[in-house]
């Protein structure tokens, strides 16, 4: 009788033992899969102008899980948005057991302008999309914009619509012929002055600036110089003064 009870006991035990490797495999293995075979070891980042790669990496892995491919798939397409001011949206394709690719599309900023001491980005509507303690060099500081309120998300109400035309027309030109414009002036009477590095250009008052900054980018090209004062408000009187 004692024996078939320590019999009994035994299966029981080794019982439990079988039932406790086979949970733990379930429970290990998925986790020795996802740490090993599908360790994340390349993303390829593209589409964004703003943020650089490590940038974008720095925000978007954060956790272990994260770096797993299959697992940063799944949070990225399924479950959660990337956390980056100026990105709109973002697309991830798994393309391999270690490899994923990001896109990455920025929000359309025209430029941006300043207000209590953060700065305000604002997009082809002059509708405010993002505020930021950081200017970003490939979007031009607005100033000489008249404005009593700035509110976010909302239309920026300022003198004249019309400038957000101008301002709209001005960036992409800017950006198509390759200037680097840090700043775009506008005075009472709504001429248009840029700062490029430390030359000035004076480009008078027009509703669209292709032709003068189609020739202020060869200017610059030929010119080669540093504090210049180019004056092209009258494209038949250009002038180019060493300050």
């Amino acid at each position: 009788m004692g024996n078939r009870k320590s019999t009994n006991y035994l299966k029981l035990f080794f019982s439990l033992i079988c039932r406790l490797i086979v949970l733990s495999l379930v429970l290990i293995l998925p986790i020795l899969c996802f740490k090993y075979i599908f360790k994340l070891k390349d993303i390829n980042v593209s589409g964004s102008s703003l943020y650089t790669k490590e940038e974008i990496l720095n925000t978007m892995i954060n956790t272990e899980a994260d770096k797993s491919s299959i697992l940063f798939y799944f949070k990225y397409k399924y479950l959660k948005q990337v956390d980056l001011p100026f990105i709109e949206k973002a697309e991830v394709e798994l393309v391999g057991l270690n490899e994923v690719n990001l896109y990455l599309y920025d929000k359309v900023i025209t430029g941006c302008t300043e207000y209590m001491g953060e700065y305000m980005y604002f997009d082809k509507e002059g509708t405010i999309v993002e505020s930021s303690n950081e200017l970003y060099n490939e979007i031009p500081l607005i100033k000489g914009l008249q404005f009593n309120k700035i509110i976010l998300y909302e239309k920026l109400e300022v003198q004249k619509d019309e400038l957000f035309d101008v301002i709209l027309n001005l960036t992409q030109q800017i950006r198509l012929n390759k200037i680097n414009v840090d700043t775009i002036e506008f005075n009472r009477k709504h001429e248009v002055k840029l700062y490029c590095s430390s030359n000035k250009v004076l480009l008078g008052k027009d509703l669209r600036y292709d032709e003068k900054i189609a020739d202020l980018s060869q200017i610059l090209l030929e010119t080669k110089g540093n504090d210049l004062t180019i004056d092209m408000s009258n494209l038949n009187a250009i002038r180019a003064i060493k300050e």
